[in-house]
């Protein structure tokens, strides 16, 4: 379901399973449209620049999602739980990626573009990720933590790459990573 015009997704019927990729025409996701959904594939067209808080929480079969160009938001736990979400790209675009925005998900790596300035807790509870790129040397990571204890969350240990000279670098150096 949709606004008037189509620009914003506000929510994804309940019961519907597969695939859903987003209208052209779409330019937002709402906070919560489909959590706890069925979807097992998300594609959102290059017109999509905000991903809302929640959007896609627990959503516990999505395992693919393609975000295109020209996204600049994913909210705070967008993708929380999505536990066969194994993968993700970034787009060059992303500039803010929430608070837990994929925390507790099947993420196994992921590399974080140049434009976003901070980061805040959004891959904690993540049991496979094992490599976090970090590829804005400036990012802001005083807010930077893990939770969950290693080895039940590989999170906990996982391995920060950032230029040298970077926060990044400076943070895996502080926190033996």
């Amino acid at each position: 379901l949709y606004n008037k015009d189509k620009t914003v997704l506000l929510t994804v019927p309940a019961g519907k399973t597969g695939a859903y990729t987003a209208p052209a025409s779409v330019t937002a996701v709402s906070n919560y449209a489909c959590i706890n959904g069925m979807l097992t594939a998300v594609r959102l067209q290059g017109g999509v620049r905000t991903v809302g808080d929640g959007a896609f929480e627990r959503c516990s079969q999505l395992s693919a999602v393609t975000l295109s160009e020209g996204l600049t938001r994913i909210g705070s736990y967008a993708f929380f739980a999505c536990s066969n979400l194994m993968t993700i790209v970034l787009p060059e675009s992303s500039t803010d990626i929430g608070s837990n925005a994929f925390a507790s998900s099947g993420l196994r790596a992921i590399v974080v573009p140049a434009k976003v300035k901070e980061l805040s807790n959004p891959f904690d509870y993540c049991k496979n990720l094992t490599s976090i790129t970090i590829l804005n040397p400036a990012c802001d990571l005083r807010y930077f933590r893990f939770y969950g204890k290693a080895p039940d969350y590989a999170s906990a240990t996982a391995t920060i790459y950032g230029y040298g000279g970077s926060t990044a670098e400076k943070w895996a150096k502080e926190n033996n990573r």
